[in-house]
Formats: C-alpha cells, structure tokens, sequence
C-alpha cells in the first residue's frame, strides 16, 4: 500500500479527504440534531408536569465570580409564590452580572406540584436554549459536512 501526504495528513493513497471529513462532519452534525430533539422533548415533558403560578421577586443574593484574577459581581434572584396555601420561596438556578428584575416585580414561576423547592421562573427563551445551542452546532457540522460529501460524489462520477 502506497501513502501520500495531505493537507489532513498522511493517507493511503486513493483515499478520500473529502469523504471521510464529510462523514465526520454530517455524522457529529446529525448526533447534535439528534440531541438538540431529545433536548426539547425534555424540556417539553417536564413544562406537561409543571403548572403556571404567579409570583414575585423575593431579593437578590449578592455573589462573585473570579475570572482571569478579576472579580465580578453576580446577582442570583430569590422568588417567592404560593402553593398549597403557603409562600414557597425558591433561589433561582442562574446569576447575571447585573440584577435582571427588581424586588417585588411580578414573574411567571413554573412549578412541579410534587417538588416545589425545583419551581423555576418561566424565561421564554432560557427554557429552550440548550434545544437552540445543539441545533444551532449540528446545522454547522451538517451543512459542510454534507457539501464534502456532495462534492466527494460530483468528483467520483466526473
């Protein structure tokens, strides 16, 4: 067997690097756009089990992040809402650099009857964004990686 070298490195010759970066690319792009489904049918199972309460901005606990030797300021909201005819007060999952609401602004709190202390604010957007990221990544990976593929095909046919 006779090896040549390539701008992706040494391979057999008569090999393919179209070929074989398509197949990488369209298959990792295909497994992100498996998961980015399995991503929202999860969120979209858990919002079946999950009722809408209304609630409020409880405070904001102060914290700090450090990158890069630098500190930051990270605000972490706390809500408050009623269930079961007491007030459930929860800290919220995520911090932000700057306060995102104010103490006693009104919030949408999504909330699993049966876990009460896992209740979540109801962001539109956050609620789906893992969803969004990996498909957003697989349709990177699975365009070019179907192009090679589909110009592996054109070369081998002409």
């Amino acid at each position: 067997m006779r090896w040549k070298v390539t701008p992706l490195g040494i391979m057999p010759e008569g090999a393919r690097p179209a070929r074989v970066l398509g197949l990488v690319f369209a298959t990792l792009g295909a497994l992100l756009l498996a998961g980015s489904g399995i991503a929202a049918a999860i969120e979209a199972a858990a919002q079946a089990r999950m009722t809408e309460a209304e609630g409020r901005i409880f405070g904001m606990l102060a914290g700090e992040r450090r990158d890069r030797g630098r500190v930051h300021a990270q605000w972490t909201p706390v809500f408050a809402f009623v269930a079961g005819g007491r007030e459930v007060r929860v800290v919220a999952g995520f911090a932000t650099s700057a306060p995102c609401r104010a103490v006693g602004d009104p919030v949408r709190v999504l909330q699993d009857p049966t876990t009460l202390d896992r209740a979540r604010i109801a962001w539109r957007r956050e609620n789906r964004i893992i969803a969004l990221v990996l498909a957003g990544a697989g349709a990177v990976f699975s365009v070019p990686g179907l192009a090679a593929l589909g110009i592996d095909r054109l070369r081998r046919t002409a």
